[in-house]
């Protein structure tokens, strides 16, 4: 064996020793290596996760300090525009108060002049209640005259009240007869020209009259609806006409709750009514509206 051969054999020798002692501390501190890596991991998870956390606290925090910023920014414009509304009511109360001003100097200067012109009433009142002084026995007298006056005016009131009254009673009675007055024409317009020409002249009157009469072949009863006067004779209509029957000339006998009042004859006949005069009358007794009538002779 040559000499190179020993020191290689000689350095490979040395070579392993020192490999073996390098490693076995190496294999011996594999496995704690990596427990160590393991739980440095573990370690920047947990860190992560409380990174995590952090952050999300951080963005949570971030919104909330935002959302104050924008309340404050609220706070601060709402501010402002108050402060600018302040300003204008300030400026508003400073003119307000020059007018104020104004009117002051010249309400003084009005209290001046009527200071001034206070003792020229005062002076003129005095003399208005010398002159009301000379004329309060004038007014007395004036007072006098108006209570005349007036109780004259009250009696006049009086006396044209009862003028009117009697005017308007006047009144009435007047359309009352021009009323009556159109009924009795109308009752003299259904008597024939005849009739009417002989009761004018006074051919008949009432209880004296004895011309011919007729009587139905049935008792006819109608009652009396109204009565008027045509100078002396006394007109009776009846509510039976021509169609109940009636005819000119028929005779009715007039009652009064089964008394006998009076006869009359028939003159002058239409369809629903009649008109008589009156030919008998009872002493004392008068026709009224309603009495009841019926044709034939006095019982």
């Amino acid at each position: 064996m040559n000499v190179l051969t020993k020191v290689f054999v000689v350095l490979m020798t040395i070579l392993s020793v020192v490999l073996v002692s390098l490693v076995v501390p190496f294999v011996a501190n594999t496995e704690k290596f990596k427990d160590q890596v393991a739980a440095a991991k573990a370690e920047a998870n947990a860190a992560r996760a409380e990174a995590a956390v952090q952050q999300a606290r951080s963005d949570a925090s971030r919104s909330e300090l935002i959302t104050q910023l924008d309340g404050f920014k609220a706070i601060e414009s709402a501010i402002r525009q108050s402060n600018e509304n302040l300003k204008s009511q300030l400026s508003t109360a400073k003119a307000d108060l020059e007018k104020s001003r104004s009117d002051l100097i010249r309400t003084q200067a009005d209290i001046a002049n009527l200071t001034s012109g206070s003792d020229q009433l005062i002076k003129i009142q005095a003399d208005l209640q010398k002159e009301l002084a000379s004329r309060r026995d004038e007014t007395v007298k004036l007072r006098s005259q108006i209570i005349e006056l007036s109780s004259a005016n009250n009696n006049q009131s009086s006396a044209t009240s009862a003028l009117r009254r009697q005017v308007r009673l006047a009144q009435e009675n007047l359309i009352k007869t021009q009323e009556e007055l159109t009924q009795v024409n109308e009752l003299l317009r259904k008597i024939p020209p005849d009739e009417l020409n002989r009761l004018t002249r006074g051919d008949a009157t009432s209880g004296t009259d004895t011309g011919p009469t007729s009587q139905p072949p049935v008792p006819i009863n109608a009652q009396v609806t109204d009565v008027k006067q045509a100078g002396e004779t006394t007109l009776v209509q009846l509510n039976v006409g021509s169609a109940g029957g009636i005819k000119q000339n028929y005779l009715f006998q007039v009652h009064r709750d089964g008394q006998y009042l009076g006869s009359v004859i028939i003159m002058t006949v239409d369809e629903q009514a009649a008109v008589g005069r009156v030919r008998l009358l009872k002493t004392g007794a008068e026709i009224r509206n309603g009495d009841s009538a019926r044709s034939g002779p006095i019982n």
